[in-house]
C-alpha cells in the first residue's frame, strides 16, 4: 500500500513493514570556475529550486576531468542553493575545464 500523511510518502509491504520514500530535488548548471591558486578555493553555485539548508543532504555528479592535488565539495548554503567548491592543494595554479553539475538534494 502507499499513503501519504501530509508529509510523508510511505509503502507499507504484506508484512506490515512501513518504509518512508525519500523525496529528491534536482537541479543542474555549467560551472566554470576561474583559475584558482595553490591552496585557495573558488566557489559556484548551482540552483536547486525547494532546497534548504535542513535537508539531509546533497550529492554531485560532474562532468569534467579530475586534476590532481584538487577537490571538490557541495553544501546547501541557502534556499534553492548549492554551493560547490573548488579546492586547489596541487601546488600550481589550476584552471579546471568548465563543467555540468547535476545536484540531488534528500529531503
Amino acid at each position: 500500500a502507499i499513503e501519504y500523511d501530509g508529509t510523508e510518502f510511505y509503502a507499507t509491504n504484506s508484512t506490515a513493514s512501513r518504509t518512508i520514500f525519500a523525496r529528491v530535488l534536482k537541479g543542474s548548471g555549467t560551472l566554470d570556475f576561474p583559475d584558482t591558486a595553490s591552496g585557495s578555493t573558488s566557489s559556484l553555485t548551482i540552483t536547486v529550486t525547494g532546497a534548504a539548508t535542513t535537508d539531509s543532504g546533497v550529492s554531485i555528479q560532474r562532468d569534467n576531468a579530475s586534476i590532481s592535488g584538487t577537490s571538490y565539495e557541495w553544501v546547501i548554503t541557502g534556499a534553492n542553493t548549492v554551493t560547490v567548491y573548488f579546492h586547489n592543494f596541487s601546488g600550481s595554479n589550476q584552471d579546471p575545464a568548465s563543467g555540468t553539475f547535476r545536484a540531488t538534494v534528500t529531503k
